[in-house]
This record gives structure tokens, sequence and C-alpha cells, in this order.
């Protein structure tokens, strides 16, 4: 039974993630390798923020006796953690703006309106996956042990069903952020558009120019706010994670609801942002 509890939990968890590389990263290698850097960035965002968690007061006491951290000590550390991760994948997108002409001429549709969108996506998506994997991958295994550890705020329901589900919600939220980030970075920056024959302008001088330079505002409607509600949602999502200790079923019911709902907010913004792209390659 706890074998089948292990491969149940892992297709909730990564269910969606092995969907969408086989419908769409398997047939585009170039986005399959900017999946694969992002997770690398993920990688270096959960390690600084670790590190910081376990120079924590107190946390080090808890380890060598084997008590749970507080839940100030807790709140502080999923503070860390999603500042981390966010000033990653923004300072990500500098690196990604200026690489832009080379994954362009590696892509299969270069000159599809979707490029960026695309792009941003499969970020999100190496990115995501990286953190799911490190924050569920210990449980999934334990899942496969003598017994299921049921979960706190409701005991019929086993502990790594619970995470599964938030883990899955965790998934597409990352791919949600990073589209709307990236989306907003990208307002005010004109797409790379292919030189005309002759022309001594390339991708990677496009890439590399100031949006000024190439007649781009340097502000653009909605930038930062887009920005402050990708750091705003991931903050609020995390800090529900506290809940699941409370001795009731709100603990249980309550991170789900608010992660669902927040998913749907930012499914809506992300639809809004096709939207935007077809209009204007229309």
């Amino acid at each position: 039974m706890t074998a089948l509890s292990l491969i149940g939990n892992a297709l909730i968890s990564l269910g969606p993630a092995v969907v969408l590389f086989a419908l769409f990263l398997a047939r585009r290698p170039s986005l399959f390798l900017l999946a694969l850097t992002s997770s690398f960035f993920a990688l270096v965002a959960l390690l600084f923020s670790s590190l910081i968690w376990y120079a924590l007061p107190g946390r080090a006491e808890s380890l060598q006796f084997g008590y749970e951290s507080p839940v100030g000590t807790q709140a502080i550390a999923i503070v860390i953690a999603v500042l981390s991760q966010e000033l990653v994948r923004w300072g990500s997108w500098f690196l990604i703006r200026r690489a832009e002409g080379g994954i362009m001429l590696a892509s299969e549709f270069p000159r599809s309106p979707f490029h960026r969108f695309s792009m941003s996506a499969a970020f999100g998506y190496g990115y995501g996956l990286l953190v799911v994997l490190i924050m569920h991958i210990t449980p999934l295994i334990e899942s496969a042990g003598p017994g299921i550890r049921p979960a706190k705020s409701c005991p019929g329901v086993p502990d790594v069903l619970l995470a599964s589900l938030l883990m899955m919600f965790q998934f597409l939220h990352h791919i949600a952020w990073t589209i709307l980030l990236f989306h907003g970075m990208f307002s005010t920056v004109p797409p790379l558009t292919f030189p005309a024959s002759g022309s001594t302008t390339n991708l990677s001088d496009q890439a590399t120019a100031p949006a000024a330079a190439r007649g781009a505002p340097s502000r653009g409607p909605g930038k930062w706010a887009l920005v402050a509600y990708v750091l705003v949602s991931h903050m609020g999502v995390s800090m529900t994670s506290l809940m699941q200790s409370m001795p009731s079923i709100v603990g249980c019911i309550a991170p789900l609801v608010v992660s669902g709902a927040v998913l749907a907010v930012s499914g809506y913004l992300v639809w809004g942002v096709v939207e935007a792209t077809v209009k204007k390659a229309s």
C-alpha cells in the first residue's frame, strides 16, 4: 500500500510537469535547455536561503535536540526563502534579456510572436520543478516506508498527500509567476527583429542595446504592478504553510483554498498576457 501511495503522490505532485514536458519541452530542445538552465538559478536561490536558515538564532538547538522551530523562526525563514527566490528570478531576467538574441537564433520558431512567452514559461518550468523536487523528494521517499504519517491539522489525511497537492500548486505557481514577472520586465523592451538583408545590426546587438536607444520608454504601465503581485502572492501562498501545524481542519483546507485562489488569479493574468501578445502580433 505504501508503494502505491508513493506512486500516487508522485503523480499528483509531478504529473503536470511530466505532461508539460511531453507536450512542449520534448519537442523544443531550445526550451528544454532553457528550463535546465533555470533550475540552476533555483538551486542558487535555495542554497542561499538555506544557509541563512541554518544561521538563524535557535535553529542549531532545534537540530541538536530534535524539536520543531518556533513559528516566528519559521516565518522568518519563509520570508528569506521567498525574497531569495524572487530576487534570483528577477536578476535572471537581465541575463535572459542579454542572451535573448542567441536564444532566438537557437529557437525552432524564432519569428513566433509567442517567443518571449514560451521562453518565460520554460524558465518557470525548470525553476518550479527544481523547487518542488528539493522540497518534496524526502516526503515522497518516506511515504514508501512501513507507515504513513497523518497530517496534524486533519489526522484522516496522509501528510504526504496534502504536501503533494500543495507542491502541484507550487509548480504551476512558479510557471505563472515567471511569465508575469518576465512580461512586466519585457513590457519596456521592444521585441527583437531579424535584420534586413545587408544590415550590419544583428540580434545580439539588439539584445544588448539600451531600451531607450531602440525607441522604448524607460517605464511601462503595469510593469512594477506585476512584479509586486508576484512577490506578494508568493509570500502569501508560502505563509499559509504555517497553518498546517494547527490542530484544526482549517490548517488543512486553508492552504489549499488560498493556493488555488491565487493560482486562479495568476491564470487570469497570464491569459491577459496571451491576449496582449495576440493583439500586438495582429
